[in-house]
């Protein structure tokens, strides 16, 4: 009896451990991968090649979408190289500006440097990716020259990405363009030029991207919030809001809509805030990315209610706790 108990005991451990293993098997055979798959590629210098493999492991995580490789890659390279605007003004651009090692390792480049690179990345990112070569004209009077960019694959569209001219000249920390980032051919061909024939049309519009730079702020009221909480989160001094093509062109000029803002900004959050848009609005699809500077931001003064004597936000018409009207008088009969 005792040894078919031992041999009962032995057999339910057995069976146990088989369901246990039975059930973490399929776990671990969907367990997501810890980092990016990189595909083979090659700049012929070691050291950029070790660069890439390095920040890809660092910047690209599993699960992220194609869009949202390239952006990564994109913004690494705005943040972390400058135009080598000097030696271009001179006529004296080093070799190095030219390649991938300019970008990545002396962190200084032209136009040839960083669409190199940014192919590269592709490459080891397994994106399709072209590099083009064609002209463009930067308004500086100097009408069209030499420039190169690139074209990338996403969902099986192709797009526009110009990495050198979403990268402010001069430099600015921080700060990122996206004028030039996944756009078509129609908003390309504004200033750049290229044999057509020889490169994939671009034709889908870019509006399914805009998520990839924030939350869009439809009405007033929105766009008024997001910058005010924009400046609340740590005391951010410069804030972006993403609103749509027709309300900005609701307004008559910028400046009466970032009056209209301004003022919003004290009526809903009882706080005057200076701010001031640091720079042109640019479009990306039917929206535009607007990016504000804070320069101050205090708490708006009290004043009290000749109806109801409560304190409540100056900006306000209705008073808040009696419903009635701050800049009408009651009357004496009541």
């Amino acid at each position: 009896m005792k040894e078919k108990n031992y041999f009962m005991k032995k057999l339910g451990i057995l069976i146990a451990l088989f369901c246990i293993c039975f059930a973490v098997m399929p776990v671990t055979a969907n367990a997501k991968p810890k980092t990016v798959k990189i595909h083979s590629f090659s700049s012929g210098d070691k050291k950029v090649d070790k660069k890439i493999r390095s920040i890809i492991k660092k910047k690209i995580k599993p699960g992220m979408s194609t869009a949202e490789k390239i952006k990564t890659v994109h913004d690494y390279m705005v943040l972390t190289c400058k135009y080598d605007y000097t030696n271009y003004s001179n006529g004296t651009i080093p070799k190095v500006s030219y390649t991938p090692r300019g970008v990545l390792i002396k962190k200084k480049a032209v136009c040839q440097g960083y669409a190199e690179t940014f192919q590269l990345f592709m490459d080891a990112l397994g994106i399709p990716c072209k590099t083009v070569t064609g002209t463009a004209n930067n308004g500086s009077g100097n009408g069209y020259q030499g420039h190169a960019w690139n074209m990338v694959k996403v969902n099986n569209k192709w797009y526009h990405v110009d990495v050198t001219w979403d990268d402010p000249v001069p430099d600015q920390k921080k700060y990122i363009n996206y004028g030039y980032f996944l756009i078509p051919d129609s908003q390309m061909d504004n200033d750049h030029k290229w044999n057509r024939s020889s490169y994939p049309k671009c034709k889908s519009s870019s509006n399914k991207f805009i998520k990839l730079f924030g939350k869009v702020s439809k009405t007033m009221d929105s766009a008024t919030d997001a910058l005010y909480n924009g400046y609340q989160k740590d005391k951010n001094k410069t804030v972006t809001i993403i609103i749509p093509k027709k309300l900005y062109k609701s307004y008559k000029n910028k400046a009466d809509f970032n009056f209209e803002l301004m003022i919003n900004v004290a009526r809903r959050h009882c706080v005057s805030i200076t701010a001031w848009n640091s720079s042109k609005p640019y479009a990306y699809g039917n929206y535009y990315i607007m990016r504000f500077t804070v320069t101050k931001a205090e708490a708006a003064t009290q004043s009290i209610c000749p109806h109801c004597e409560q304190y409540h936000n100056p900006y306000l018409d209705i008073c808040p706790h009696c419903g009635k009207n701050q800049n009408t008088f009651p009357d004496p009969e009541e």
